[in-house]
């Protein structure tokens, strides 16, 4: 009784597979400590298939209880092949999800830009008669370090980038610093001089570069102006 008292769920397996089993094996190891005890081959509980059991039980029905019986029943079961066509199957194609996500990984961006243009107003007319434009910009980083990147702004010639709070680099360009593994925050205004005659949107793009001047990363965004 060995195994019924263990059983979380109360059942007596060797009446057979049934609703309640959890599968937990504690049967199996209680079984197995008694048939230890008394000198009797382990296994008389185990995790088995189906098909086994039927060929045991047919196998073994018509003899009578006793050694023998039990010796016919375990000869008639297929030992399990831990290398099948299945198995080989499953392994490559979780060989493949790992390679892929192992690829993913090495290969992700580890930095992002984010650009909103600010929409109320779409612009904003300068007392001299310039235009200006306001963009709030998020720098994601999901590196420990802390890195710095120049900010150039890809746009016609006049436009004019100020990135508020923002250290200048030898060439004048907005240095960014990262916060490591967050998003850093930043204002940027971008003014066109008066006089200067553009399109009521302009394409521009915002881009990173790091400290050997790679662009590490691009935004595309627009320049607002009053219509021609």
């Amino acid at each position: 009784m060995g195994c019924v008292h263990v059983c979380p769920t109360g059942i007596d397996i060797r009446d057979g597979q049934q609703l309640e089993c959890i599968g937990c094996g504690l049967c199996i190891d209680a079984c197995d400590d008694v048939m230890g005890r008394l000198g009797r081959p382990k296994g008389l509980i185990t995790f088995e298939t189906l098909t086994n059991l039927a060929a045991s039980e047919a196998a073994a029905k018509p003899l009578p209880p006793g050694p023998a019986r039990q010796q016919c029943g375990m000869q008639a079961r297929t030992h399990l092949k831990v290398v099948r066509p299945r198995t080989l199957v499953y392994a490559g194609v979780l060989g493949l999800v790992v390679a892929v996500m192992a690829g993913s990984w090495a290969l992700r961006q580890t930095t992002s830009l984010s650009v909103l243009r600010d929409r109320a107003p779409n612009f904003v007319r300068l007392s001299d008669g310039g235009v200006r434009n306001g963009y709030a910009l998020k720098l994601g980083d999901k590196t420990r370090g802390v890195e710095s990147y120049a900010l150039v702004l890809d746009a016609p010639a006049g436009l004019r980038l100020v990135v508020q709070d923002a250290a200048l680099d030898a060439q004048g360009r907005p240095v960014l610093t990262t916060r490591p593994d967050g998003i850093t925050q930043w204002r940027a205004l971008v003014t066109a001089p008066p006089g200067l005659h553009l399109p009521e949107n302009v394409p521009v793009t915002f881009r990173l570069l790091d400290a050997r001047g790679r662009a590490e990363v691009s935004t595309a965004s627009v320049f607002m102006g009053p219509k021609p």
